[in-house]
Parts: C-alpha cells; sequence; structure tokens
C-alpha cells in the first residue's frame, strides 16, 4: 500500500462527520417554505432556455455558486457535478484532460484536442495551451454530458463545457476584488463597466493577478518550489446595439502565465536506475527537485466578435468569429528527484486559431423550430519535446549513446532524444438541428452534422543526442529529417429524440445522438518515421439515454435524472511503449459504457439550499490488445464507477451589515486507473474531497474565509508508467489544503 492510499483515523472521522450530517439535513423537518428555486436560463441549445425544459443532461454554475465554491480555474469544476471527474499530465493549473461519462484521453501532446470540447463565449478551443485563463468576470459555465454532435460537432463526444464571460451593460457598475490565501497567494480582480453612449455603445473591463510561491515544496537547498502561480489576465468587452434588431459584441483578450512547471510524484520501483535515489523523508507535496531553470511561459491574446440580427420576430441570425493567437515554453524536472534523471523541454509557438459560425435561429409560433448553421475551424502551430534522460555524471551512464551507436566514446553522459513538426488543421461542418410539437405535450427531435476534418504534419524531424563531457546539451544525431504526413476525415452524425411533458413540472426524454472526435496524427515520434508517425482513427460515440426533469413542491426540490448507454469505438489514447522511450497514439478498437446520474436541488428553507449528486459507470473494453496483453474487460482510463456530490448553502442570519453565509460541499470519487490494465500500482483509490467558505454579504461588499481540500486529502490526478526506463512510477498530485481571505467591493 502507498502513501495516495492512507488516510489517517482523525481525518476519516472527521470527513465522514461532515459527510453524515450534510445527507441528514436532507432528511431533516423544516418549516413551510416561502420561496422557489430560481429558474436557470442556459443557452447551451444555441438558444435561451430554461435547464429543465431542455431535454438533456445540463448543469450550470452563475457567478454565485463560483465565488461561493471559490472555483477559479477551470479544473475545479471536476467533482461538483455526477459522472465529472478529469486526469491532469500538468499537474494542477494545467489544461486538464476532463472524464466525462467515461469519455477522456490520455494523449498529452500539445497538438492535439480533447473528447471534451470547450467553448469561451461560443467560440471552441481546439488547442490545450488556448483553455487556460479564462476563468474570471465569469456570468456563467454550462457543462452538457454526453455526445453533441449536431450542435457542437468534432471532439465533443463526450460532452462540451461553455464559459459564457460578462457582457456589457449600460449602467455604470463595477468590483475591486481582493484575497490572501497560504503558500503567499495573492489575489487581484478588477471590473467596470459603463454606458459610452446612452443604449448604443457600451464597455467592460476586467483584470485579474493571481501569484503563489508553489503547491509543491523543494526541499533542495536553493531550488524553487514548484506549481507556482504568476499570472496576469484582462478582457476588453464593446457592445454596439444602434438599433432594437441587431447587436455587436466584441471581446479582446491577453493573458500571460508564468506557472512555476511540475514535477512528479516518483514512487521509485528500481533505485539502480535512480542512482539509489528514492523519496524517503519526502512529504506527499515535497520534491527535492535539481533542476535549477526550470519555467512555464503561456501567452495567450485573441478576440471574439458575436453579431445577432433579429429578422423580425421569427428568426435570429448569429455570427461568430474568434483568432487567438499563443505560446507555450516551458522547461520541467520530470522525476522531482535530485539527480537529473529525467528532464523535459517542450514548446508550442506560433500558434493561430480562426472560428467562424454562423447560424439561424427560428423563434415561430407553429410547432416547428429549427437551428441551421455552418462552422469553419483551423489551427496551426509549430511543436518541441526534448527529453534528457539520465543525464546526471552521479548516475554513470557515460557514452550511453556512442555505445548504441558502435561510435568512438566522446566522454558525454546520458542522452537525449526530440522532435520538431509543424502541424495545421482545418475543419469545415454544415448542421441542421428542429423540434417538432407532435401534440401539446410530446416533442420529436432531430439533428444531423456532417464533418470534413484536414490534418497535416510537416517539416517532422527526430533526433537523438548525448551531453557533452563538458555538460553542453546539443541535440547531434538526426534520425529523420523533413517528415510528413496528412490525412482527410469525415463523419455523419445524427440525433434523435421524442420528448413527453408528463405535467407543468415533469419531463421525461428518450434519445440517440452519436458523437465524433476527429483522427489525429501522432506528436511523440522521435526514432521510426515510418513506424511512429502515424494517424489514429476517429473516435465513434453512440448514446442511448433516457431521462427525466421534474420539480416538486412549488420548485423547491428539483430532481433530475438519466440512464444512458454508449458504444464507444476507437478511443484515443497514449501508452509508454519500449522502455517509456515510444508513445505511440494508439485507438481502443470497443468499449461501453453503461450509467446511471442523478442531481438534486433541495430548497429547505428560506435560507438553506441543499444539492446532491450521485453518479454510477460501467464502463469496460470490449477489444483491446495492447502490450502483448489483452485488457477486454477492464476498466476505462480514468473513469471511476462511483462519484458523488453533496453541499449546503446556508445563509446563517443577517447580521445589520450582511447576511452571514456558509457553503460546504463535499465530493466522492471511486478508485481509477491510469493505464488500461488494472494495475492498482498505478492507479488512485477512492477518495474524498471537501471545501468550505464562510461569507458577509451585502449589497456593496462580501467578504469570505475559504479552505479547500479541507481535510487535506492526498491524491493522484494522473500516472505514467516509466519504470523500465527511470526506475520509477510517475504521478501528478492534486492541489493540497489551500485556505485563505478575500474581499470585495462593489460599485
Amino acid at each position: 500500500m502507498n502513501s495516495r492510499q492512507l488516510a489517517s483515523k482523525p481525518r476519516s472521522f472527521l470527513k465522514t462527520t461532515m459527510c453524515v450530517g450534510l445527507a441528514a439535513a436532507f432528511l431533516t423537518e423544516t418549516p413551510a417554505w416561502a420561496q422557489s428555486l430560481e429558474e436557470v436560463m442556459v443557452t447551451a441549445t444555441r438558444r435561451a432556455q430554461s435547464i429543465q425544459e431542455i431535454p438533456s443532461a445540463i448543469t450550470s454554475f452563475d457567478s454565485h455558486a463560483l465565488s461561493s465554491m471559490k472555483m477559479d480555474d477551470i479544473g475545479d469544476i471536476t467533482g461538483r457535478l455526477p459522472n465529472l471527474s478529469s486526469i491532469q499530465p500538468y499537474g494542477e493549473g494545467g489544461s486538464p484532460f476532463f472524464v466525462l461519462r467515461g469519455v477522456t484521453t490520455t494523449d498529452f501532446t500539445l497538438t492535439q484536442s480533447s473528447p471534451i470540447a470547450l467553448y469561451v463565449d461560443d467560440a471552441v478551443r481546439a488547442l490545450p495551451t488556448l483553455e487556460i485563463g479564462h476563468m474570471y468576470d465569469i456570468e456563467r459555465i454550462e457543462v452538457l454530458r454526453g455526445p453533441q454532435g449536431s450542435l457542437y460537432g468534432k471532439n465533443a463526444t463526450g460532452g462540451a463545457i461553455n464559459i459564457i464571460t460578462k457582457k456589457p451593460g449600460f449602467e455604470q457598475e463595477g468590483y475591486i476584488s481582493l484575497g490572501y490565501g497560504n503558500y503567499s497567494r495573492k489575489e487581484a480582480q478588477v471590473a467596470f463597466q459603463t454606458g459610452i453612449i446612452d443604449d448604443v455603445l457600451a464597455a467592460r473591463i476586467a483584470v485579474n493577478y493571481v501569484e503563489d510561491d508553489g503547491l509543491i515544496e523543494n526541499q533542495l537547498p536553493g531550488g524553487d518550489d514548484e506549481l507556482g502561480t504568476d499570472m496576469l489576465a484582462g478582457r476588453l468587452a464593446l457592445l454596439y446595439t444602434p438599433s432594437d434588431n441587431f447587436e455587436a459584441l466584441l471581446r479582446i483578450y491577453s493573458h500571460d502565465n508564468k506557472t512555476q512547471p511540475y514535477s512528479a510524484y516518483s514512487e521509485v520501483t528500481d533505485p539502480g536506475l535512480t542512482g539509489g535515489l528514492t523519496r524517503q523523508g519526502l512529504g506527499f507535496h515535497e520534491s527535492s527537485s535539481q533542476r535549477q531553470d526550470s519555467f512555464w511561459n503561456n501567452t495567450n491574446t485573441g478576440a471574439n466578435l458575436t453579431l445577432t440580427w433579429d429578422l423580425g420576430d421569427d428568426y435570429t441570425l448569429v455570427s461568430v468569429t474568434s483568432y487567438d493567437k499563443a505560446s507555450l515554453d516551458y522547461a520541467a524536472d520530470d522525476d522531482g528527484l535530485e539527480y537529473a534523471l529525467d528532464e523535459s523541454n517542450l514548446y508550442a509557438k506560433n500558434i493561430k486559431q480562426t472560428v467562424q459560425e454562423l447560424r439561424l435561429v427560428s423563434e415561430l409560433d407553429g410547432p416547428l423550430n429549427w437551428i441551421v448553421g455552418a462552422q469553419y475551424t483551423s489551427d496551426e502551430l509549430d511543436n518541441s519535446t526534448i527529453i534528457w534522460t539520465l543525464d546526471d555524471e552521479a548516475l554513470g551512464f557515460v557514452d550511453t549513446l556512442s555505445a548504441v551507436l558502435g561510435t568512438p566514446p566522446t566522454g558525454g553522459r546520458g542522452f537525449h532524444f526530440g522532435n520538431f513538426y509543424h502541424q495545421e488543421r482545418d475543419s469545415w461542418a454544415v448542421y441542421l438541428k428542429g423540434d417538432y410539437e407532435l401534440t401539446t405535450t410530446i416533442t420529436l427531435r432531430a439533428g444531423y452534422r456532417y464533418s470534413d476534418d484536414d490534418v497535416e504534419v510537416s517539416d517532422y524531424d527526430g533526433y537523438f543526442g548525448e551531453t557533452t563531457a563538458e555538460g553542453e546539451r546539443v541535440l547531434s544525431f538526426p534520425v529523420f529529417l523533413d517528415a510528413s504526413q496528412s490525412e482527410n476525415f469525415t463523419n455523419s452524425s445524427v440525433e434523435l429524440g421524442l420528448d413527453w411533458q408528463a405535467s407543468d413540472t415533469t419531463l421525461f426524454y428518450l434519445s440517440f445522438s452519436q458523437g465524433y472526435r476527429s483522427g489525429a496524427i501522432n506528436g511523440q515520434a522521435f526514432g521510426d518515421a515510418e513506424a511512429e508517425i502515424t494517424a489514429a482513427e476517429p473516435e465513434e460515440v453512440d448514446s442511448y439515454e433516457f431521462g427525466m426533469k421534474s420539480e416538486f413542491f412549488d420548485n423547491r426540490l428539483i430532481l433530475n435524472a438519466a440512464l444512458f448507454h454508449y458504444d464507444y469505438e476507437n478511443q484515443q489514447f497514449v501508452i509508454a511503449e519500449d522502455g517509456g522511450f515510444l508513445f505511440p497514439l494508439r485507438n481502443a478498437p470497443e468499449s461501453t459504457v453503461n450509467g446511471f446520474e442523478m442531481d438534486l436541488q433541495y430548497l429547505a428553507t428560506d435560507d438553506i439550499t441543499l444539492t446532491a449528486g450521485l453518479g454510477l459507470l460501467d464502463a469496460e473494453y470490449e477489444e483491446l490488445e495492447i502490450l502483448e496483453e489483452s485488457a477486454k474487460g477492464n476498466q476505462l482510463i480514468g473513469a471511476p464507477d462511483t462519484t458523488a456530490n453533496i453541499g449546503i448553502d446556508w445563509r446563517l442570519m443577517n447580521t445589520g451589515l450582511g447576511d452571514l453565509g456558509l457553503n460546504v460541499n463535499a465530493a466522492y470519487q471511486s478508485e481509477v486507473f491510469f493505464e488500461p490494465f488494472e494495475d492498482d500500482a498505478l492507479s488512485q483509490g477512492s477518495y474524498w474531497v471537501a471545501n468550505a467558505r464562510l461569507s458577509l454579504e451585502s449589497d456593496s461588499f462580501s467578504a469570505g474565509i475559504w479552505a479547500n481540500n479541507l481535510f487535506d486529502e492526498e491524491y493522484f490526478v494522473y500516472g505514467l508508467d516509466l519504470s523500465s526506463t527511470y526506475g520509477a512510477l510517475y504521478f501528478q498530485r492534486g492541489a493540497p489544503q489551500t485556505y485563505g481571505v478575500d474581499f470585495t467591493y462593489r460599485f
């Protein structure tokens, strides 16, 4: 049993007591209600609708929920709803790989897209480097569970996440927010909006700054702590409404992120390869990292223009145009030990992304309404990966490459391998979705999308090299040069559904929907162009779902539930081979997912709102032969059998200065495996994470005391088997206990 599977009895007792207490609150008799839960409006279906009227599993977090639950990063939504978890190859603060109803990926290459589509203000973020830094001045976040083939298209096999930033208004207002926490965390956020021309032109500006010392404490003298944050981001939004039937909304943003990169938790399996080093004497959130030049520089800039025309009372035409530029350059000590066992330098530069979508939405009085649209996306970047291996005199690996190549000894130590290439992707799609009211209570839904995707890599070079006797790191031996590969993928996705409005407060739905993730070209080729520069087949999901949305007691209790079955083909994933020198992009031919989920909101009194969620999954490989072993019947990578969340939002009293409130929430995740083999050594056991915030709220200010990971649970969010190369299993750690205070003044 390793450290991640251990928990102290006092901490376990406190967690259990808190969760039992929250559960008991659901069963307590309460006084007569005086109000109902607020109606939640979303635009997930490309039109404004009440979330309870949409025949699909959707969850929304508004700005109040984000602040009361201290969700500052997109990864913080993990565990807040059923069947949503994440794996995080780049550690806390990096772009998370969401696991939604068992659908995910482990391909950490910076040129690939996740199967959970992330949108910001209606424009997709197609690359990991474009997903970070948007979580400030947010109106709401919408999470759509299940394949979204018709409206969202490619790379939404598991679902989609929408981040909607705040829109300018003509009334002058703003806020200043300051915060301080452990790890010397300093936060500052400012937003201000005003009308420039009455009812015609308005502007809103928001700035966000976060800095801390790092969540992983480096115990090597003189070494920097890791997973530190140094981020500055800003957004300017302009709203132009020259007439009643036209609106233009322009958002321009920029962010600069200099987070101190991760180092792995290296669980040593062979001290002979690590020079005798182990983690002995190090705490869970400590490292002994010797690399002094670690850095993480990520810059993003972009613009988003949304144009909306009301074409009479019956039709609306919407155009969404976005353009983004970005770069990421980082150097990390991957092993977290005091010898240069494994270090990496990665960059993704000259990143450019363009999105153009045009759609026509009907608002007819008759039984038929529809949406028809077209979308074009394009992205390109230069990518490089260099891995420095056994590059330390203390390890004794001298003239390693010379021995392999049969060349004269050079006195050099260790070796390194790397690649460079340029990637371009172009995609276009057309789609149609319609709803037809067969009767006043029964609606037929249908959707279709056709997608055409081109992906090309060029100038693909692979190198091996050796560090010189003087310690100079140079790429010295080209293995292949100027390789290239191009692929075209097409897909047709359909959606069919039947909805029954059984009463004013109960909706049943039955649906079939398809999801599609574009094929991809392997970005981890180093030694053999023909064997390694290969293409993975597109992913496809056929989903069958039966769901219910219901309200009880004059909308004081909301209960939503769904049963679903997936036929999942060609899941794309990466696993280390050949001792960890190869990371080919693979497909799992066939998998099945059976699941259930339930969401509950309960307004117990005027002052107490309770929430709960439960997700159950049976996600298995039906066909997968890998590394001369069958994974048939094994649990899908990163997919827990059980997830649960429970929370209370409690207005304790009115103090005269404002309302004193308490938000407590907890999330549970059962065991997950980080590779297709059900190997307990490369897994994370079940665990709870709890968070709390005590706040004082008035119309003009709010002040809070918060703590995340309240009981300092120790858990992993990613694992990789590199035992045959480096003598260790690598893990990324979840965030430790963090806490602090914040104050916001509104004007």
